[in-house]
């Protein structure tokens, strides 16, 4: 599934999008810049600390950093999460606890899935019932209290 979703990066409908989608982002960006320069100008005719500009252009490299590597940063952890999964599961020791687990066989089986599930719900319906009951005491003690 990971490899399908990583494929379907590359259509040609996904990069369409992509590109619009950072036309907008670049489009942001830019007005941003255009904002604090405006507002970096304006505080710096009412004496700012930043005279030179220096924490202006430190932000807007920085932004563009963020705003140009995001998208190839984002492909190459998902490329690098699917080699990873592919590598553990080829790995002798999951194709050995696969073979010798029982669990597994198990979960193939509907009536101890159903079972299971029925220990699920009756666990599920005891705990709500002790928090009830638990709310009900802490309850009666707030009334005692007041």
């Amino acid at each position: 599934m990971n490899a399908a979703a990583l494929y379907q990066t590359q259509l040609p409908w996904v990069q369409k999008a992509k590109t619009a989608v950072e036309a907008v982002a670049w489009t942001v960006l830019g007005l941003y810049i255009a904002y604090i320069a405006v507002t970096q100008y304006i505080l710096w005719n009412e004496g700012t600390a930043d005279l030179d500009g220096t924490v202006l252009n430190k932000a807007i490299l920085r932004t563009v950093l963020y705003v140009a590597v995001s998208g190839l940063f984002a492909t190459a952890v998902f490329q690098w999460g699917l080699d990873l999964a592919q590598v553990i599961a080829a790995s002798p020791m999951i194709q050995a606890a696969l073979a010798t687990n029982t669990l597994v066989q198990d979960l193939t089986n509907f009536t101890s899935v159903s079972v299971g599930l029925a220990r699920a719900v009756g666990l599920g319906v005891v705990l709500l019932l002790i928090a009830a009951i638990q709310m009900a005491i802490r309850a009666a003690e707030l009334v005692i209290m007041s």
